[in-house]
């Protein structure tokens, strides 16, 4: 009722009535379906927490769980501010508080934290990384292959109803070139799977394709045989998007691919341009690989982004969710990915390095 993304996660595997609580420190779910990677989804959902009981209108101001720290104020697209929780069931937390500001400007956001009047910085694109690097008065801290940026094609749209069409913009995406434009090669090539080369868990032998002549050829078939012009929604709602959004934008122009660019502000982009547009973009960052396809492959989706389905992919999420063996799990779910990579209309060039800052006073 209070439309959390989560329950679209369980909805397909669990009822209401499932849930039952047998003793004061017990909570019992009942599943209509196996899901052998229930607990793993309930952990990697940003969206659940525990509220007070009849709790029926959820707002900033009364959505206040178990945490650490209490939310005293929220300006949408401004800022934030918690304070402690002395009443913590883990014990108080050691800071006074968190005061949050959004700074859209990259470039205003790093002199902040350079002046010192920041303690901690969220994501900063790679082309600001030079800025910080070697520097006294900052910390700088770089993790390896932490998210994906993501081009998404309503399938259910033209022109990318057409399979052919989907197939020439995964051919024509250079992804090299991509990486070496979008993140000074600061990250990993990839097969447009939300998994990390490398891992057990990314599909054996699945490398990426790249064939301007033969993306113009599938473009012609399709009936542009003089190109494709698309309008993609970006925004610099996640800090490096927009840089991302001009890379693609070059490397897919030896097919006869001609982007143009929607550049949203981040207020308004996650509801005019997510999932609004037929071609836009998302971000993910990394999670546990078989609870990707209940968030954006399968009929019943969370995120339905592509509008797709693949009778192959959800018979192999079917057997995926009633294995319990991690060796089966990795199986199945290579299989699946596999599958997705080929017919969903996603182009994940890249994993992404990403980097923040702080002050050489944080811990």
């Amino acid at each position: 009722d209070s439309g959390n993304h989560g329950a679209s996660f369980l909805t397909p595997y669990l009822a209401a009535a499932g849930v039952s609580t047998p003793d004061s420190h017990t909570v019992a779910l009942k599943l209509t379906k196996p899901n052998g990677c229930l607990m793993q989804t309930i952990a990697n959902l940003p969206y659940l927490s525990i509220v007070k009981d009849g709790t029926k209108k959820f707002t900033a101001q009364n959505c206040i769980g178990t945490g650490p720290f209490k939310l005293t104020s929220w300006t949408p697209g401004q800022g934030w501010k918690f304070t402690r929780n002395d009443a913590y069931w883990g014990g108080a937390p050691y800071l006074d508080g968190v005061n949050a500001t959004i700074t859209p400007d990259q470039s205003s956001k790093i002199q902040t934290v350079l002046s010192g009047s920041t303690d901690l910085t969220d994501l900063i694109p790679v082309s600001l990384w030079a800025t910080l690097q070697g520097r006294n008065n900052v910390v700088f801290s770089t993790i390896k292959n932490r998210s994906s940026l993501v081009f998404v094609f309503d399938q259910s749209q033209k022109p990318f109803d057409d399979p052919r069409v989907i197939q020439a913009l995964k051919l024509a995406t250079d992804r090299k070139k991509f990486l070496a434009t979008a993140l000074q090669g600061h990250g990993t090539v990839v097969a447009d799977v939300p998994v990390a080369p490398g891992t057990d868990w990314y599909p054996s032998g699945l490398t990426p394709d790249y064939d301007a002549a033969r993306a113009k050829s599938l473009l012609a078939e399709a009936g542009f045989p003089n190109g494709l012009d698309i309008t993609l929604s970006t925004s610099e709602a996640v800090p490096g998007m927009v840089d991302s959004a001009q890379a693609w934008q070059q490397v897919v122009k030896d097919a006869g691919i001609n982007v143009k660019l929607n550049q949203l502000p981040l207020d308004t982009y996650w509801t005019k341009g997510w999932m609004a547009s037929p071609a836009f973009m998302d971000y993910w960052t990394s999670f546990f690989p078989p609870v990707g396809f209940n968030a954006f492959y399968t009929k019943t989706a969370s995120f339905p982004e592509t509008h797709h389905t693949d009778p192959v992919v959800e018979r192999t999420v079917s057997e995926l969710m009633r294995a319990t063996d991690l060796k089966q799990q990795i199986a199945l779910s290579q299989q699946g990915y596999l599958a997705a990579s080929k017919s969903y209309g996603y182009i994940i060039p890249a994993f992404a390095d990403t980097a923040y800052a702080s002050a050489p006073k944080v811990n």
